[in-house]
């Protein structure tokens, strides 16, 4: 046998227990849907504003302020392990960026890029998809309907996409916290 083969056959295995051990787990485990503070995510977002190269403490206090707080589950990518679970380096991958960005804002679409001039992305509900009811009820057209959009000076680093992507998510997740009612998932006062 291959060494490619006796990779790729320990991977698909690490894949199955994975699958089997989250399907074993309670539903109320699975997705939690606790809002993230308002402090938080604003220090968040300034945080991300500032910095220009990968930071695997901010890709930490990132999962754990905002986005492990809609969804627990590991990502596909490079790992560093916490008490809790792993973290992936969405400070240093467009694609963990915007996993993450898919998982903390289901439904949204997003818009990313990079040129010698910003990083640069926007979301925004995907009125037009299957979910489109349920985003208008959650998040009124009238109120999102431009969206949410970044343009970071690129600065000399690469992944300004990636933190443009994270600033357009803490946008959207601050947005919800902040909503005084049951729009953009607030709770009644």
């Amino acid at each position: 046998m291959s060494k490619t083969t006796v990779e790729i056959r320990a991977a698909l295995n690490h894949v199955r227990s994975v699958t089997v051990r989250m399907r074993d787990l309670p539903s109320t485990s699975r997705r939690l849907n606790v809002m993230a503070d308002v402090e938080t995510l604003k220090g968040l977002l300034e945080r991300v504003r500032k910095a220009d190269l990968p930071d695997r403490d901010l890709d930490g206090d990132l999962w754990e302020g905002a986005v492990s707080k809609v969804w627990r589950y590991p990502l596909s990518g490079p790992w560093v392990d916490t008490p809790h679970y792993p973290v992936p380096c969405i400070t240093a991958s467009i694609d963990a960026a915007r996993t993450a960005h898919a998982k903390a804002l289901p439904n949204f679409w997003i818009s990313s890029g990079l040129c010698s001039l910003s990083g640069h992305a926007s979301t925004g509900p995907d009125y037009n998809g299957p979910a489109g009811d349920a985003l208008r009820a959650a998040w009124p057209e009238e109120r999102f309907h431009e969206g949410f959009h970044a343009d970071l000076a690129s600065g000399d680093s690469r992944y300004r996409e990636c933190y443009a992507i994270l600033d357009v998510t803490l946008q959207a997740l601050l947005a919800q916290a902040e909503a005084p009612s049951t729009s953009a998932g607030g709770k009644d006062a």
